[in-house]
């Protein structure tokens, strides 16, 4: 197999904005491309949550969206 930096990060990203689950390498594998997997992998997840939550206004008591503010 090829590997070219970044891979892993844009599949894991593109896994997770088509609702894939992530392998479970991708947590443990001290291989780059599933390190790099699992960081797309939470950035997307990030996003998505981020995105539903200004969509539907949820916010704590502090003025701010729950969990990554």
């Amino acid at each position: 197999m090829s590997y070219t930096p970044g891979e892993g990060y844009d599949k894991g990203y593109k896994c997770r904005m088509n609702g894939g689950a992530k392998p479970a390498q991708a947590d443990v594998s001290p291989d780059p491309y599933w390190q790099e997997y699992a960081t797309g992998w939470h950035d997307a997840d990030t996003k998505i949550l981020q995105e539903a939550r200004a969509r539907n206004g949820i916010l704590n008591e502090h003025g701010k969206q729950f969990l990554q503010d």
